[in-house]
């Protein structure tokens, strides 16, 4: 809270001798590095901001500390199988980096790689527990501005940390099989604003193609399915796309009698259960 207010605290309590209270533009140091504030260059800073200036260093320190020695210690007992570079398993160590981290060097494509190579660490700048508390973030539904902030990184840092996390989890849906009693269920979300739809000036309503339609599903094992169809009114091609190669044959499919769902049941040779759609609403 404090680091998300620090702008507005400086505008509006704090009297700045000599300089007319921050802008617009100037409070967009905050897109960029937020080590930096617009007095940095100047060479009469007054108090207020000295201290606005030593605390943001000491949290941005906090959260860029160098790798421990307990962390290059864990990264280095991690076990190594293969070159993920090529798959092989012919590698040998080849010394250590800089920082510590042993080093591999594979016999079939000479690449050099460590146990954090091809992972959502590599190449990474701070500590894996600040990584962490990121990820947290984001399971919390953080905005990309403010975990931004609390991690004293610039926005485009939490931009390309996002497009990491969904580089890595882009698969992991692949080998879901739901199986026995089969729970499905469509869920529908609100295209971003930039997106919407106008038609003689007024927002499309209901299931329109400003809503973007996801196929959810779950059994009794524990096994849950979230599959983007891409189209706000389901068909039997999205259906099939979504659920298809997911659904074990000849399992119980409970449902709300969606017209769609008719080609997962004849495909697969699906027993069915019908019930309302206040009924089989799937929630979490």
């Amino acid at each position: 809270m404090i680091s998300a207010g620090l702008g507005g605290f400086v505008n509006q309590f704090l009297e700045v001798p000599n300089r007319q209270r921050m802008n617009k533009k100037e409070n967009r140091h905050w897109e960029n590095s937020l080590r930096k504030f617009p007095w940095d260059e100047n060479e009469a800073v007054s108090e207020s901001e000295q201290l606005i200036s030593s605390t943001v260093k000491e949290w941005y320190e906090a959260k860029h500390l160098e790798t421990s020695a307990d962390e290059i210690k864990l990264i280095n007992s991690i076990k190594i199988r293969s070159c993920p570079i090529c798959g092989s398993d012919s590698f040998i160590h080849a010394g250590h980096y800089g920082n510590g981290i042993q080093s591999y060097q594979c016999k079939r494509c000479n690449s050099r790689f460590n146990s954090l190579t091809n992972t959502i660490f590599q190449d990474k700048k701070i500590p894996i527990s600040e990584w962490i508390e990121y990820l947290i973030h984001l399971f919390e539904f953080h905005s990309i501005k403010t975990s931004s902030r609390d991690n004293r990184n610039a926005e485009s840092t939490g931009k390309y940390w996002l497009i990491k996390v969904f580089k890595v989890i882009e698969d992991i849906q692949k080998e879901v099989l739901l199986e026995g009693n089969v729970y499905i269920d469509e869920m529908y979300f609100p295209v971003i604003k930039s997106k919407e739809i106008i038609n003689d000036g007024k927002k499309l309503r209901g299931v329109s193609r400003n809503k973007i339609g996801v196929a959810v599903g779950y059994d009794d094992h524990g096994n849950y399915l979230f599959i983007v169809e891409y189209t706000s009114k389901p068909s039997d091609k999205s259906t099939w796309a979504a659920y298809g190669s997911h659904i074990k044959p000849h399992s119980h499919l409970i449902h709300d009698g969606e017209r769609s769902h008719g080609v997962l049941i004849r495909k697969l040779s699906l027993t069915s259960e019908v019930y309302s759609s206040t009924e089989t609403m799937i929630t979490f």
